[in-house]
């Protein structure tokens, strides 16, 4: 493996870090509208927004790298490890963030958690 095929490999990683972190930031979205008052915890679309916002950011992972697998980027075997690499990366940083929600202070604080959890994770 040369220089340049590492620096394109770091590049990529670092951009699929990026989208990780916002969309594990916004799994809590939903939530926050609720705490702020913006939607009601009550009705069919708060039940539907929980489900698609905690679902997100697995369905962007499962997404990307079954791209990057179909257009011949990468070997299927490697878009399947690498997905799970990312699956458990985000999974912890939800996780940390729904700690910190669980706190007592509401999801406000839930969203920079789990986005810094989760570039904490790929440094």
């Amino acid at each position: 493996m040369d220089f340049q095929s590492l620096v394109e490999q770091y590049k990529s990683r670092s951009s699929s870090a990026l989208v990780d972190s916002i969309a594990a930031g916004l799994s809590y979205a939903d939530e926050l509208s609720v705490d702020v008052g913006l939607l009601s915890d009550t009705g069919v679309l708060d039940d539907v927004l929980g489900a698609v916002s905690v679902a997100l950011p697995f369905a962007i992972i499962a997404v990307t790298e079954g791209g990057k697998a179909v257009l011949g980027h990468k070997t299927g075997r490697a878009a399947v490890q690498d997905a799970g690499y990312r699956v458990i990366k985000t999974g912890a940083a939800m996780g940390a963030g729904a700690a910190a929600a669980g706190l007592g202070a509401g999801f406000l604080p839930a969203i920079p958690v789990t986005m810094g959890v989760r570039m904490a994770l790929d440094r």
